[in-house]
């Protein structure tokens, strides 16, 4: 599956499973996350009903994405930043990805609207944005409350406000 047909392909799987693989997070078992509709508010249902059990492997499921989160990059208004790689099959092409994963509500907020802002702008063919694969719900309710949100994009670099400010004055 070549790189652009897998980033394709990735933006219509309804399930993520999502590993965490850094320090001291080592997932055994993978976070399931399902597809949010677009411009929805938080009360809004997954388009489709998770699958009963979690994977422990390869792709097994055929309307799923595996992505693998090897760093945190940055914390902030929308949650946190955190580095990966996606899999769309198992014979397939990692594609490096930003993941946001939101936990509070004020944040979930947030990332909504900034899913709704990437999707409008690349609805709009906008060129020099990240990919926006979509928005996602943990799939486990945290008391009685909807999970985590995570939002899944292609990774476009390092922010420009992490950057060491340069002194360009003559000498």
């Amino acid at each position: 599956m070549l790189f652009q047909s897998a980033c394709l392909e990735a933006a219509r799987r309804s399930f993520v499973f999502l590993h965490l693989c850094y320090g001291i997070y080592q997932s055994a078992v993978p976070a399931t996350f399902v597809r949010k509709k677009t411009g929805g508010t938080s009360s809004e249902e997954p388009l489709t009903t998770p699958p009963r059990s979690h994977p422990t492997g390869s792709i097994q499921h055929r309307n799923s994405v595996h992505i693998i989160l090897t760093s945190e990059l940055t914390g902030g208004y929308s949650g946190i930043l955190h580095f990966g790689e996606m899999t769309v099959s198992s014979s397939g092409p990692k594609i490096p990805v930003a993941v946001k994963l939101a936990f509070s509500e004020k944040e979930k907020e947030v990332l909504r609207h900034e899913h709704n802002i990437y999707t409008y702008l690349g609805s709009n063919d906008i060129q020099g944005i990240p990919k926006d694969f979509g928005l996602f719900v943990d799939t486990e309710l945290v008391d009685e409350i909807e999970g985590p949100h995570a939002l899944v994009m292609s990774f476009a670099g390092t922010a420009l406000n992490h950057h060491q400010e340069v002194d360009h004055s003559a000498k």
